[in-house]
């Protein structure tokens, strides 16, 4: 059994993705939005290597950054995760862990993205309240030594889901890139 499809939340994402070309990527990068390419590797997208890449990997785009001196882009794979606005006060990032409807594991067993694209998005305003750009193996190497403090929750999906606070990803040193409160940084 697989986890229910709702198309007004992929609706939410794709217009969220399609704003983070012109406000994440170019500031995590530090590079306009024209040396960026963009591939998106979506479940629903049809093709096996995109239900390996998204569905067994946790893979949702692959951003090709062109930069001054070198002969080809630099490629990075990318997890995003946009949320409504309403979510921005619990200040923390959430990974699902386990998917219950199927017995199965979820998103933190299959990421082999490098870097995870994590903001609140208003699509009333096109823009982002917050974002963060988390280092995903560092993440995973402070879950795996059992030194980064999260809870864990369950969804009406009926997964489970981990909270890492947004302070606790500092303090590990997960944040590569970052929009708070208004504040854009490194």
């Amino acid at each position: 059994m697989r986890t229910e499809y709702e198309g007004h939340n992929a609706d939410f994402s794709n217009a969220a993705h399609m704003a983070a070309r012109r406000l994440i990527y170019p500031n995590v990068f530090g590079v306009d939005d024209d040396a960026l390419q963009f591939e998106d590797t979506l479940l629903d997208g049809g093709t096996e290597r995109e239900r390996i890449l998204d569905g067994e990997m946790g893979v949702d785009r692959i951003v090709r950054v062109s930069t001054d001196g070198l002969h080809a882009p630099i490629v990075y794979t990318v997890q995003e995760r946009f949320r409504r606005p309403e979510y921005s006060g619990y200040g923390d990032m959430t990974i699902t862990e386990w998917n219950g409807a199927s017995n199965l594991p979820s998103e933190l067993y299959k990421i082999n993205a490098g870097l995870f694209v994590y903001g609140y998005f208003s699509e009333e305003r096109a823009t982002f309240i917050d974002w963060v750009c988390v280092d995903v193996v560092r993440l995973l190497l402070n879950i795996t030594h059992g030194s980064i403090n999260y809870t864990s929750r369950q969804n009406r999906k009926q997964q489970t889901f981990f909270c890492f606070p947004m302070a606790e990803l500092r303090v590990r040193k997960c944040i590569l890139a970052k929009k708070r409160h208004g504040v854009m940084g490194r």
